[in-house]
């Protein structure tokens, strides 16, 4: 399932790179740690080693999943940073979608397809080797069939109609030519919703890790239905319009620490042309060299003609601090934040007119 979006040029906080895989970074964030301590505590039928080989392969599995969402993502236009392990599956972060309801169909059903190709391969490989495909159980028996049973579950409750999970994602792409893209997300996200609501009660009675999932899937409907709304209602906002002009930049050559003024992260410019951004925590908190010394060069600016709705609110949510510069020949012209967007995001009409008056 694809999710937040990625920071550019820095590690996930609280995660560990494993790798990459077709020029994607593949992490796992350090609350894996958790699912570890769990096996170690009871570890089941397959014992401690057992229990953590199970892991391993079932993660594997998992960014078999996620990896089939990126590559076709990519293969259709989009851009790729990276897929994020954590206990409860994993997450692609997309930093662009290729647009339009059949591109969305693709990437949304290439990660269950993945999975219902694993589980078939595991299937052969039962009956290859003569392994029972019956009784259904995760935690003994053959691989090859625990492999199947996993991956059959895996695509199944990826499949489930709800936002954000992978058959919202095809829902809201099959809605979306009769109802348009704003309808169809509602729909989508409030099957999210549904479904988070019956996993949480579901998990109630039988099982709490169905109460952690399906909280999961109706923050992620929410976020989800969220995002796509901002950015109807900021298509054809240029970053010129929004920006605060002229914005305050700081000197590369400034010595640290930098005096406390509140506010940032900050433009920084080297001879009048711009540099990267600087937070203030890292301005503040060293105490030799200079502002270029913590300056973040990977920040992507945007350009003052940048429509707001199509990438320059995926570049600002991906932003430290949630703002960036609007750059035009090396020249920082003024800075949009996300705080700022409020009367875009109030228009009744979408990528229409200028924003309310005050």
């Amino acid at each position: 399932m694809e999710g937040m979006p990625p920071r550019r040029g820095r590690r996930f906080r609280w995660s560990v790179p494993l790798g990459r895989v077709a020029g994607i970074r593949i992490s796992v964030h350090l609350s894996f740690l958790l699912l570890v301590a769990l096996v170690v505590a009871y570890p089941g039928p397959l014992g401690i080693v057992g229990g953590l080989v199970w892991i391993v392969i079932v993660f594997a599995c998992v960014v078999l999943h996620e990896l089939a969402h990126s590559v076709v993502a990519q293969a259709r236009g989009g851009r790729v940073h990276a897929i994020l392990l954590l206990p409860i599956g994993g997450v692609s972060q997309i930093e662009r979608l290729p647009e339009g309801w059949v591109n969305e169909l693709l990437v949304a059903a290439a990660g269950p397809a993945a999975s219902l190709l694993i589980a078939g391969l595991a299937a052969l490989a039962a009956v290859g080797f003569g392994h029972d495909l019956l009784p259904i159980d995760l935690a003994r028996g053959p691989v090859t069939t625990r492999l199947l049973w996993i991956n059959l579950l895996l695509a199944g409750f990826n499949l489930l109609p709800a936002f954000p999970l992978d058959g919202g994602r095809i829902l809201r792409a099959a809605l979306e030519p009769r109802r348009g893209v704003e309808a169809a997300t509602r729909a989508a996200a409030t099957a999210g919703r549904v479904f988070g609501g019956l996993m949480i009660a579901a998990g109630l009675l039988w099982d709490l890790w169905l109460v952690v999932i399906g909280v999961f899937v109706i923050l992620g409907a929410t976020q989800e239905q969220t995002v796509t709304e901002a950015h109807l209602r900021l298509q054809g906002v240029p970053a010129r319009v929004a920006m605060r002009a002229p914005a305050a930049t700081l000197d590369a050559r400034w010595p640290l620490p930098f005096p406390h003024s509140g506010g940032g992260p900050w433009p920084v410019t080297l001879d009048g042309r711009y540099l990267g951004m600087a937070r203030e925590h890292d301005l503040t908190a060293s105490t030799h060299g200079t502002v270029a010394d913590v300056t973040d060069t990977t920040v992507e600016p945007l350009r003052p003609d940048e429509d707001l709705g199509r990438t320059g609110l995926d570049k600002l949510i991906a932003a430290d601090g949630q703002t960036l510069p609007v750059v035009d020949g090396g020249a920082v012209l003024g800075v949009v934040r996300i705080a700022d967007l409020g009367p875009w995001l109030e228009r009744p009409t979408l990528g229409a007119g200028p924003p309310p008056r005050r």
